[in-house]
């Protein structure tokens, strides 16, 4: 008895100390991760409600949110502990939305409202009943219908709860005005109405004191505010004591910076990050030179390419300004006329500034690594020489086939590590000369250290049997094509690759096979008298999307052979086996659509099942599948 006794006391002893190991070493992994001190309870509970937490997207918060949030809260209400783990996780997110009526066509050309009423969503008053007012990080307001007069946007704001409290955490305001499917403003009152938008701008302003980043999106605000009607507050935190650091506009027309910024025009400026999206614009853009100096992140759309190009082109009688935080630039043009100048400090009205690449011996962009210009109609090449002094890591360039430049040299960006090519067909672009020439000056005149490359088109055929390897061959790693180009075109490609590691495939053609018996008769076939040879002996992965097979059909109208789609995803994912996968013997990851994994699980099991003893079929056995979103 008393040897038992001392057994049981041998064991539980040991149990402690394993107890006592585990713990430490769950300690030490904390600290390694960068996550406090706490009990092993806590982090799952953490883990949990992490997981359940709503996450409500651009326009989509709505009653199911709300209930989803009030059933959530109940959970958190089991103990003291579970409410002090899960409200900082389910309430970071203030929201409020204002639903119109739908509007409907009364048969001659107008419009009417089926229902006066106007929806409110918000759980406002829901965080402010668990107190946590606090730990609210960002607010977001949307306004569904766009029809809404000054006052009654304001007022129903207001009644949503959100000027009761002031919110002093919140960093982040995002606001978005959605139409209801080309509809016209009911009530509009923009043009050359003045709106006064004043006391919704004051009641933003003193509920949202701390205020970093606003991003506003409406492309009918100045039909029905005649502005973005949160004008007044952008300018105020633009210029406030506490700045923004990041910007985002999307609307018909630019925000003019410099000329509401009035005698603080002159004053530095925070702002980091700009994006400026204007769909249909026809003013003048003033950004203050003030920026230059700060901006790290520069995004402009719909510019006019005539301003822009003179914005960037060499003046004697100008002076140049250095962007020199700047180091991500993404320009898209357009044919829509929109100007940019940038403003002299202390005369708004004179003459628009010319920028060089260099300034007194200095780069204009002297760390700028990201460059993706789009849709650029004149002369490319000379224009990307203005950055040919800039550190570019990683450059992006969009066309229409018929203006990227067949001479398109890129020697001149030694640091790329990555490159995007995006040659976009139309109906004016005729042959495929241009892209020929251009995509072989790109792979001859590229850095040879190239890492990441991505090319992309719709119109197949740009791949030919004769291409030579591109300088980079020996060292990229993540090759990435997508739009039109076939499997055959994949299969030229990927042996010029010795390094290759990841292959990305998104919306190429690939031939259809109807069956997983069909594919073991075809891999069979395919490969007597003799194996086929592998394709690459370094891919690690591939990812796979949007797949398709192509069937020519006439266009009459533009005289010209467009595809149509005529086979199922999953077909597609079994000629990517046979003709692909099956080539790739160091292939280890899969990667492929949720609809397709299991048509693709079966053919791979039926070939590694089948009767053929070769190295296409055996490394199959091994392959991990996963879908897209793993």
């Amino acid at each position: 008895m008393p040897t038992s006794n001392k057994q049981k006391r041998e064991r539980q002893k040991k149990r402690l100390q394993q107890q006592k190991r585990q713990q430490q070493q769950l300690h030490v992994i904390q600290a390694s991760a960068g996550v406090p001190d706490v009990e092993p309870h806590v982090v799952i509970l953490r883990l949990v409600f992490a997981y359940l937490s709503p996450k409500p997207l651009l326009g989509s918060f709505g009653t199911q949110l709300l209930e989803h949030l009030t059933s959530l809260q109940k959970v958190a209400g089991v103990s003291r502990q579970w409410r002090s783990v899960a409200l900082p996780l389910l309430y970071n997110i203030a929201a409020v939305a204002l639903v119109e009526p739908h509007m409907k066509t009364n048969g001659i050309g107008g419009l009417y409202r089926e229902d006066d009423k106007i929806k409110i969503l918000s759980n406002v008053r829901l965080i402010r009943d668990v107190d946590q007012v606090d730990n609210i990080s960002e607010m977001r307001i949307v306004l569904q219908g766009g029809s809404l007069a000054a006052s009654e946007l304001t007022s129903m704001i207001e009644y949503s709860g959100i000027g009761e409290s002031v919110w002093p955490n919140v960093k982040r305001l995002q606001f978005d005005m959605f139409q209801y499917g080309g509809e016209y403003p009911l009530r509009p009152e923009g043009g050359s109405v003045r709106v006064d938008m004043g006391p919704l701008n004051k009641l933003l302003s003193q509920a949202l004191p701390a205020l970093r980043e606003i991003s506003f999106e409406g492309s009918n605000a100045y039909n029905l505010y005649g502005g973005v009607p949160i004008k007044q507050l952008i300018v105020d935190r633009l210029y406030g004591p506490t700045p923004l650091r990041v910007l985002k506009i999307e609307s018909s027309r630019p925000l003019d910076l410099g000329r509401h910024g009035g005698q603080r025009s002159n004053k530095p400026l925070e702002l980091e990050r700009l994006c400026m999206n204007c769909k249909d614009p026809s003013d003048i853009v003033d950004l203050p030179c003030t920026l230059a100096s700060k901006l790290v992140e520069f995004s402009f759309t719909s510019s006019f390419v005539d301003t822009i190009w003179n914005a960037f082109m060499p003046d004697d009688g100008h002076r140049g300004l250095v962007f020199s935080s700047l180091q991500s630039l993404t320009l898209t043009f357009t044919i829509v006329e929109a100007m940019v100048r940038l403003l002299p400090i202390f005369n708004i009205h004179e003459t628009p500034l010319y920028l060089s690449s260099m300034r007194f011996g200095k780069p204009l962009f002297p760390i700028l690594t990201s460059l993706d210009i789009r849709w650029f109609p004149q002369d490319l090449c000379r224009f990307l020489t203005l950055f040919a002094v800039s550190p570019i890591s990683k450059l992006t360039i969009c066309s229409v086939k018929h203006r990227m430049p067949e001479q398109l040299i890129l020697s001149q960006f030694r640091s790329l590590r990555s490159l995007s090519v995006l040659y976009y067909d139309d109906v004016f672009s005729g042959g495929l000369g241009y892209a020929d020439a251009s995509l072989t000056r790109v792979f001859s005149t590229t850095t040879a250290n190239l890492q990441h490359f991505m090319l992309a088109t719709t119109t197949s055929g740009l791949i030919k049997s004769y291409i030579r390897a591109p300088t980079f061959a020996k060292n990229l790693v993540t090759l990435t094509l997508g739009g039109c180009i076939s499997l055959r075109e994949v299969e030229l490609l990927l042996p010029m690759f010795s390094s290759l590691q990841k292959l990305r495939l998104s919306a190429i053609i690939c031939p259809p096979i109807s069956s997983s018996a069909k594919i073991v008769q075809e891999c069979r076939a395919l490969n007597t008298p003799r194996p086929l040879l592998p394709l690459n002996k370094s891919l690690r992965l591939l990812r796979a999307e949007y797949l398709k097979h192509f069937t020519p059909v006439p266009d009459w109208k533009n005289t010209r052979i467009l595809p149509q789609d005529m086979a199922s995803e999953e077909l597609v994912y079994r000629g990517l086996v046979l003709k692909l996968v099956t080539r790739l013997p160091l292939l280890d990851t899969l990667q492929v659509s949720d609809i397709s994994l299991g048509a693709v699980e079966d053919c791979i099991h039926a070939l590694a099942e089948s009767d053929i003893a070769l190295q296409c079929v055996s490394h199959l056995k091994h392959l991990r599948l996963m879908t897209l979103g793993d």
